[in-house]
C-alpha cells in the first residue's frame, strides 16, 4: 500500500496476493463467471480482474482490524462479497449469510458445499429471518450492497458481541453521537489501485 495524500492507496493485486498467499479465490473466480453466464450473478460485463478487485476491497477492513475470527453474518451476500471471501480466505470461521433473490442463494449453498464450509445460508429478508437468531452471538457482522437504514442496523449491532463489530462497505448515515452509548462509528476512506474514486467503509463497534 502506498500514501496518497492523506488517503490510502490499496493495489488489489498486492493485497489479494498478502492476505490469500495459497490463491484459494482463483477457483471460486473461475465457477462464479462461468455460472454467471446461465444466472445472473454480478453484473454480466464483470471480468475475472474485476473480481480480484472486488474480493481486494472485501479484504481492505483487515488493513486497520486484526483477521477475522469466530462467527460472521453477511447481510445481501448477493454472489457471496464479502462472505465467500472471507470464509474461503480465513481459516476457522463460521458464517451465516443472508441472501433474499433464490438463485443467488441457490448459488451460494452449492458454493459452501463445493467447499465444505461451516457456513448457513438464510433466504430471505434479513429483517424478518433474522430474528431467530440468538443475540450476541455473532463477531463479526458486514453489508456490502444492501443500502444500510436504521433497521437494519439497530438489528445487525443486537446479533454482534459486546466486543463485536458491524462493518459496512460504503460512507454511513449515522454518526457515533446518534448511537447507542457505547458504539462508535469509524470511516475509512481509501483508493483501490488509483486515485479517481474515494472508497470508504464504516465500522460500527463499542468504544475501547
Amino acid at each position: 500500500m502506498t500514501e496518497g495524500g492523506t488517503i490510502i492507496t490499496y493495489d488489489p493485486e498486492e493485497l489479494l496476493g498478502r492476505l490469500d498467499p495459497n490463491h484459494k479465490l482463483e477457483p471460486y473466480f473461475q465457477i462464479l463467471l462461468s455460472a454467471n453466464q446461465k444466472v445472473n450473478l454480478v453484473s454480466r460485463e464483470t471480468s475475472y480482474e474485476d473480481l480480484v478487485r472486488i474480493a481486494a476491497d472485501c479484504l481492505v477492513p483487515f488493513e486497520l482490524l486484526a483477521s477475522p475470527a469466530g462467527r460472521i453474518f453477511d447481510i445481501g451476500a448477493g454472489a457471496g462479497f464479502p462472505s465467500l471471501v472471507l470464509l474461503l480466505g480465513f481459516s476457522g470461521l463460521e458464517g451465516v449469510i443472508f441472501e433474499r433473490t433464490g438463485k443467488k442463494a441457490l448459488f451460494l449453498e452449492s458454493m459452501v458445499r463445493g467447499y465444505d464450509l461451516n457456513a448457513e445460508i438464510i433466504s430471505g429478508d434479513f429483517l424478518t429471518v433474522s430474528g431467530d437468531l440468538p443475540s450476541e452471538s455473532f463477531d463479526y457482522g458486514f453489508m456490502k450492497y444492501v443500502h444500510l437504514d436504521k433497521k437494519i442496523l439497530s438489528t445487525a449491532l443486537l446479533l454482534l458481541k459486546h466486543s463485536g463489530c458491524f462493518i459496512y462497505y460504503s460512507r454511513s448515515d449515522f454518526l457515533s453521537a446518534e448511537m447507542s452509548e457505547g458504539i462508535v462509528v469509524r470511516a475509512l476512506p481509501y483508493y483501490l489501485d488509483d486515485q479517481k474514486q474515494v472508497h470508504t467503509i464504516s465500522i460500527f463497534s463499542t468504544e475501547p
